[in-house]
């Protein structure tokens, strides 16, 4: 794929594609790891937060990284208690390793300073084993996208930009952080789940819900949750009684 630069008038230019090739299209889906197995090859703040986030969801996941002479080390994180049976720790030199992981993230340093097989090679192993791989900022050696992932309360957000641009990805991830998924936004939702029955008591129908839910946040309700859950109660059963005299 190769990009252009065209010139429309001087001091002024637009950016291309003069590709053939074309753009895949990416399912988003918000997997359940728990009990499942994952690799995270590598160093540096995505692997790292990576590691983290599998172990929130349950997952064991073998970090491994490369000494300064090559060697490979390996941590294995465990979720929980370590079960009285524990598997076998995996040899990361071969790649028999793959069928035991749902999952392998890998950052693109370690992919080329370890010396035991290639890239081609492990998409390959991670293909016939129906294996999730993804290399960071390598998109020929993923069978599926690792996005940005924002999370905040009960709320995820992940941003793809389906390998594209990835640093695109991640500034849009920082933007929405700052001006949409805030804590303010995280009260409300938990608030707004725990007074679901009084609303839908009242108002049976799902759009219906979903456009007082849109109205309520458009209020002072965070005002008064921030104050208090009692106040914050009082108004949210006036904002109900007001619309319901709307309809």
């Amino acid at each position: 794929m190769w990009e252009f630069l065209a010139w429309t008038e001087p001091g002024r230019f637009i950016v291309g594609m003069d590709s053939k090739e074309p753009e895949k299209s990416y399912f988003p889906v918000f997997m359940d790891l728990a009990g499942t197995r994952a690799a995270c090859l590598g160093e540096g703040h995505e692997i790292e937060n990576r590691v983290q986030r599998l172990l929130e969801c349950g997952a064991t996941v073998y970090h491994v990284t490369l000494s300064q002479e090559g060697s490979t080390r390996m941590q294995r994180h465990d979720p929980g208690p370590i079960p009285e049976a524990a598997y076998q720790n995996p040899d990361f030199r071969n790649l028999h390793w793959i069928r035991d992981m749902r999952l392998v993230i890998v950052e693109p340093g370690y992919l080329v300073n370890q010396q035991h097989w290639t890239g081609d090679e492990l998409l390959e192993a991670c293909n016939k084993n129906n294996t999730l791989l993804c290399v960071l900022d390598r998109k020929k050696y993923c069978n599926y996208i690792s996005p940005a992932v924002l999370a905040k309360g009960p709320f995820q957000i992940a941003i793809s930009s389906s390998g594209v641009s990835p640093s695109l990805s991640v500034y849009m991830k920082e933007r929405i952080k700052e001006d949409l998924l805030t804590e303010e936004m995280a009260q409300l939702a938990y608030f707004f789940k725990k007074y679901r029955p009084m609303v839908s008591e009242r108002i049976p129908g799902l759009q219906d819900r979903r456009a007082f839910y849109i109205s309520a946040l458009q209020t002072d309700l965070a005002d008064h949750l921030a104050e208090s859950e009692e106040k914050a109660v009082e108004r949210f059963q006036h904002l109900l009684e007001s619309y319901l005299k709307k309809k």
